[in-house]
């Protein structure tokens, strides 16, 4: 029987984070006959390493500081040896960059990127680092949207990513005393609706905005958007990322 392959997610780190559940998740649902995972974070560990460990999955941090590491990838090399890595799943810029060198460095493949949507530099030549790390690796993206942004930022050709659309497991109903302790906690009535978003409200996110013209005033925990038309008050309540004008 030949040994299971050795496979890291590299992040940043494990923060509460969409991301950063994906990369939990995906090396938690390998099967271990056939997969080691390994999660590598480039700069701490984050609150979700417990949970993956509690999964079997064993959590690396690098300490990475704040500030330019362009060597970082050597020590990433070096780890990646070590532990048996077969196959590297970097997960936006930072670990894209630093994963794929070490892969390189290390002689190790196959690479996958996934962009999970995020800032593009400003300046033409981190840019085009990209671009010449992207032909060494496969690039997936979380939305068509995203692909489309990624295409033009990095000057991909469209063809050469992949799809996978961000989704979410089944969510098993409630007990009602947890029900009502949210809605307390949101200041949620019994009669308001309530629509969820499961990632940030932004096109990237699959999410398509309604075609009704609202007025949104943005703030650090909620968002009161007024209906031009009707005058009606809606509540959108930020569970994580930034609030982003609907």
């Amino acid at each position: 029987m030949s040994e299971p392959i050795g496979v890291a997610q590299v992040v940043h780190s494990l923060e509460v984070g969409g991301m950063e559940r994906v990369a939990v998740q995906l090396a938690a649902g390998l099967p271990r006959h056939r997969y080691r995972p390994l999660i590598i974070c480039l700069t701490i560990r984050g609150d979700y390493a417990d949970w993956a460990q509690r999964e079997g999955v064993e959590v690396l941090a690098l300490g990475k500081r704040e500030g330019k590491a362009p060597f970082l990838f050597r020590r990433l090399a070096r780890f990646l040896k070590e532990k048996g890595v077969s196959l590297v799943h970097a997960h936006n810029s930072g670990p894209w960059f630093t994963g794929t060198l070490a892969a390189l460095a290390g002689r190790i493949g196959p690479v996958v990127v996934t962009d999970h949507s995020r800032p593009y530099a400003d300046r033409f030549r981190v840019r085009a680092i990209e671009w010449a790390l992207s032909h060494a690796v496969t690039v997936v993206s979380v939305s068509e949207e995203n692909r489309t942004r990624l295409s033009k930022h990095l000057w991909i050709p469209p063809e050469r990513i992949r799809v996978i659309p961000n989704g979410v497991a089944p969510i098993a109903d409630a007990p009602p005393d947890r029900l009502r302790a949210l809605r307390d906690e949101f200041r949620i009535d019994d009669r308001s609706f309530v629509f969820l978003c499961v990632a940030r409200y932004e096109a990237q996110k699959v999410w398509t905005c309604s075609s009704k013209p609202r007025i949104c005033w943005p703030s650090a925990a909620s968002t009161h958007a007024f209906s031009s038309s009707e005058k009606e008050v809606w509540k959108r309540i930020c569970a994580g990322g930034r609030p982003i004008p609907l």
